[in-house]
């Protein structure tokens, strides 16, 4: 895929969806909006997009639900909201799930970015990724997180730009909500 004017944004759960389970409508629409802008300056955006899990085990109200369960009860409410939000600002989005084949299989990936190139070559479509945790979750299959999974699709894909939209401080040498030793790499 051609590197011209191509970002990745990445949205992480926390940010998402609040502490109650709710999908901050806000959230999503300023974030839109701004790419409404720089869609129509000539830019390509693709979203990949935490957030289903926790959504399903707020709606099924078990916060330990299984992953994958959690996942295919989460993913339509959490692209309902993305949907809705575009409908308001006259755009369109696509839903993309994948899993590590369709990037690591020659063919696959082909494939994949063919059709990306497709809904880019529409235009006003903004590409929402997520992992289809549903069949993968925990498998070989899995990127492991939606952090691995837009790193990877930027890498492979080429893109200027990974933003990444978080609670997270920045990169830490360990999982620092594990780890309290874990360290931040101010410079990569």
């Amino acid at each position: 895929m051609e590197s011209n004017n191509f970002l990745i944004i990445k949205i992480g759960t926390q940010t998402l969806v609040d502490d109650t389970g709710t999908i901050r409508d806000e959230l999503i629409c300023g974030l839109l909006a701004e790419i409404k802008k720089q869609l129509s300056r000539g830019k390509k955006i693709l979203i990949v997009s935490s957030g289903a899990v926790a959504t399903g085990r707020f709606i099924v109200g078990d916060k330990k639900l299984d992953r994958n369960v959690a996942a295919s009860i989460g993913q339509l409410k959490l692209f309902s909201h993305f949907l809705n939000g575009a409908q308001k600002l006259n755009m369109k989005v696509a839903e993309i799930l994948l899993s590590r084949p369709h990037i690591v299989r020659r063919q696959q990936f082909l494939h994949l970015q063919e059709k990306i190139q497709a809904i880019f070559a529409i235009g006003n479509i903004v590409p929402i990724v997520n992992e289809n945790d549903f069949l993968v979750s925990d498998t070989d299959w899995s990127f492991g997180d939606n952090d691995s999974l837009a790193a990877t699709l930027a890498i492979a894909l080429k893109a200027d730009k990974l933003i990444i939209l978080s609670h997270v401080d920045g990169l830490y040498t360990a999982n620092h909500d594990y780890d309290k030793t874990a360290k931040l790499v101010s410079k990569i």
